[in-house]
């Protein structure tokens, strides 16, 4: 439904494309890193699980409280968008060491990073750039 109502206007369809772009370019470097850094990124799996709880239970309260969260809008973006990032070099670095066992899971965990970048990501360019929908 967000993409059907930004996708409307054709301001709203520039801030998509260039949405997508972003999202492209942020995954992939995040991806190529994990992929070729010699660093266990393991460690981080704790700390960004907890960060995930932390961003969910934020965006939960920012429903009950609008009015009091609608500034911190741009820095639940901005949040989700580094989260996610970082999950997909965990994610990328997972896939590389999987067994057959777990592929499914970790090639699930990396498309759900992807999905969840490209929201942020989007969410990010509509409260700069106004992206022709209104809030």
């Amino acid at each position: 439904m967000l993409l059907v109502s930004v996708a409307a206007t054709s301001a709203g369809l520039a801030v998509l494309g260039q949405a997508a772009l972003v999202t492209f370019i942020v995954f992939a470097g995040f991806g190529a890193y994990g992929l070729m850094t010699k660093r266990n990124l393991s460690s981080m799996a704790k700390v960004l699980f907890i960060g995930l709880l932390v961003l969910l239970g934020i965006m939960i309260l920012s429903v009950f409280f609008s009015s009091f969260m609608s500034p911190f809008g741009l820095l639940i973006g901005i949040g989700g968008a580094i989260l996610f990032s970082l999950m997909t070099a965990l994610d990328f670095q997972r896939a590389k060491y999987a067994t057959a066992d777990n592929a499914v899971m970790v090639t699930l965990s990396i498309f759900l990073d992807f999905v969840n970048l490209f929201t942020f990501i989007l969410d990010i360019f509509l409260l700069v750039g106004g992206g022709g929908r209104k809030r």
